[in-house]
């Protein structure tokens, strides 16, 4: 049950990190956002996440 949780508390961590990090794109806060999507990237192993935070990333080296 112990390991259980800490996994789950573990990944509530990223996703709440991801958010987090989309939140600071938006309001423009471009550094702080990338690199806690780049926090976030390095210790999901979930693809799906990893592909929308490459789209995020792209957009942010776009427009700087």
């Amino acid at each position: 049950y112990e390991i259980a949780s800490c996994l789950v508390g573990s990944e509530m961590c990223i996703r709440d990190s991801f958010y987090l990090g989309i939140s600071y794109l938006f309001e423009d806060y471009f550094n702080e956002g990338k690199e806690t999507l780049l926090w976030v990237k390095e210790r999901t192993d979930n693809p799906g996440l990893v592909n929308a935070i490459d789209g995020y990333l792209s957009q942010i080296n776009e427009t700087s």
